[in-house]
């Protein structure tokens, strides 16, 4: 399974709220841009990409505290739960999510100037694109420019889910070659159906939005290992 594979299926586990999460209600509401802006804003290499000084370095992390203090918890691991008690906990989440995510924004965003919030945004747009493809065109983020509309919101997600549930199929490859081949074909398939949902002025416009080139695997491999580490719940 390739990188990019598996860090699609981390940030899907970590974030706020499950994007296999199947109330209709859940499925059109969109993921937290606050949860992605701290996650970014965790990384060195980012810091020096916006030229951060340090006190915006401290209290960006003192308002992550915070942060994660009002953030949803499940009181226990998904695993454990239920599928009711998933339903349940999905919806109640997001709920608080959305809460969290209304007060803590403007706070984060007041800690940077304009010019850094502008790249902190090309920067998550093109994380989002390397882990989601163009699927990810239904997040905040690239949905309010591009003016992607509710229809193409609920195809752009279907698409995502079923690319989720086909990486099942992994697990029974009989070798890693074959298991490379299966999800790269994942990948073309969930890319083409995509690409299919968007107009050409909306591609054209994703393409000027994402500005410079960031070194988005540098990123994602920094982040991965911290998720690896953060989900891990003691006993």
């Amino acid at each position: 399974m390739t990188d990019r594979v598996v860090f699609s299926l981390i940030l899907a586990l970590v974030s706020p709220v499950s994007v296999f999460a199947q109330d209709a209600d859940i499925l059109k509401s969109q993921r937290d841009h606050t949860w992605l802006d701290f996650h970014t804003l965790t990384d060195e290499v980012v810091h020096k990409e916006l030229q951060l000084s340090d006190d915006q370095i401290r209290r960006i992390a003192e308002l992550q505290v915070e942060y994660r203090a009002a953030a949803p918890r499940a009181p226990k691991r998904r695993r454990e739960m239920t599928p009711e008690e998933q339903r349940e906990w999905d919806v109640t989440s997001r709920k608080v999510s959305l809460r969290v995510d209304a007060e803590y924004r403007p706070r984060l965003a007041a800690i940077l100037n304009a010019d850094q919030n502008s790249r902190l945004r090309e920067i998550e747009i093109q994380s989002l694109l390397w882990s989601h493809g163009l699927t990810a065109a239904d997040a905040p983020e690239i949905a309010e420019p591009l003016q992607v509309t509710n229809d193409q919101k609920k195809m752009l997600s279907e698409i995502r889910l079923d690319w989720y549930q086909s990486l099942g199929a992994l697990s029974v490859a009989p070798t890693p070659e074959e298991k490379n081949r299966m999800s790269d074909e994942a990948l073309a398939k969930r890319d083409a159906a995509a690409g299919e949902v968007l107009t050409a002025d909306q591609k054209a416009k994703l393409a000027k939005i994402q500005g410079q080139p960031f070194d988005i695997p540098k990123l994602i491999e920094r982040h991965w290992n911290r998720s690896r580490t953060s989900t891990k719940r003691p006993e």
